[in-house]
């Protein structure tokens, strides 16, 4: 998002799904959440952590729905420097839920209209931000990854196809490796602080 007050950067909203306010600390909720860890993906199904009327209905961030969040928001400068960072509650209605291929059209081409824009905005930041990470001595851990098809009917695997890593995918990354470093600054300053 350009915005008037930061001139020639940038000010990134990374929304999660905010399941704290449906899952209460000490129910049994939350200690059957706690007991399962995480969801469970096979290559037929998802054992959820969570009841599926939570994850997959009222916590999913759904196009044109209003949804509560836990936000990082992001200033960056043109150098991908990142200049400040605030946390908050917030209630979001997404514009749309794209897959990455579709996301992938939008930054190697023109069109979308305001989705198209901010994508590709979003992308062009994402790209100084790899691109530092790198320089500064990430490592690249890129390794190829697959996945496999089953059939519908046996759900027996049938192909092996092997997934494309593309800009949809690092930027993605880069964005929501930006949202965690911005956290784990946060808290080493309020831990030094105490």
């Amino acid at each position: 998002d350009d915005a008037p007050d930061n001139v020639g950067g940038h000010i990134v909203w990374v929304a999660i799904a905010d399941v704290s306010y449906y899952v209460r600390s000490g129910t049994a909720l939350d200690d059957e959440a706690i007991s399962r860890g995480n969801s469970v993906y096979f290559l037929s199904q998802v054992i959820p952590m969570l009841p599926e009327k939570l994850s997959n209905s009222i916590c999913s961030l759904r196009p044109h729905v209003d949804r509560l969040t836990k936000c990082a928001v992001i200033e960056f400068d043109l150098k991908g420097t990142r200049k400040h960072a605030y946390f908050c509650d917030a209630v979001i209605n997404s514009k749309a839920k794209l897959a990455y291929e579709e996301a992938q059209v939008f930054i190697k081409g023109k069109g979308g209209g305001e989705i198209g824009d901010a994508i590709r905005t979003a992308w062009s930041l994402a790209d100084v931000l790899r691109k530092r990470r790198f320089k500064n001595g990430a490592l690249d851990l890129d390794f190829p990854e697959v996945k496999v098809v089953l059939d519908e009917k046996t759900k027996k695997p049938i192909e092996v196809k092997n997934l494309v890593y593309d800009e949809s995918h690092q930027m993605i990354e880069e964005l929501m490796l930006s949202a965690n470093e911005a956290v784990a600054v946060e808290l080493k300053m309020k831990r030094r602080n105490a």
